[in-house]
């Protein structure tokens, strides 16, 4: 039990690095297996959608777009990063990197970022709906995020 809640507090404190402005998916997590959601969630980076907001065909350091897996059956693998970010943990570099315009310097920006999709069936994604709508509210309510997406089914 004891081991139990040192886990919890550990993750606590880890997700509540994200409201102040962090990120709780720290280095020392990168290749380690570190478990982000459920196996039925895969999510991606991907500049290469066409027509996509976050798309282009360069990123600001001269790196082709691509699509880089962020987590795959729901273990962390990816950050979004620069040259000189990767090289630091040992990873790769992804195109990431955009500037405002030429008068700026390129930071690590998002592009296209997908929940890819799975193999529930329209019925089963509508069972389950209840736990999905009472996670995302929250995190709405608090963030003021903007959500949007095409249907696919």
């Amino acid at each position: 039990m004891q081991e139990q809640m040192k886990n919890l507090l550990a993750l606590a404190e880890r997700r509540g690095a994200s409201y102040a402005g962090k990120s709780f998916l720290t280095p020392d997590l990168y290749g380690k297996g570190y478990r982000f959601g459920s196996d039925a969630v895969n999510l991606a980076a991907d500049a290469t959608i066409a027509g996509a907001l976050g798309s282009f065909f360069y990123d600001d350091e001269g790196v082709p777009a691509q699509r880089t897996p962020l987590v795959e059956k729901g273990i962390f693998k990816n950050y979004l990063t620069s040259r000189e970010t990767a090289v630091e943990y040992g990873g790769t570099f992804n195109s990431s990197m955009k500037a405002m315009n030429w008068a700026n310097f390129p930071l690590i920006r998002m592009t296209n970022i997908n929940l890819e999709p799975g193999d529930w069936s329209l019925a089963e994604m509508i069972k389950d709906w209840w736990f999905t709508f009472t996670m995302l509210i929250p995190a709405v309510k608090t963030h003021h995020f903007t959500f949007t997406g095409n249907t696919t089914f």
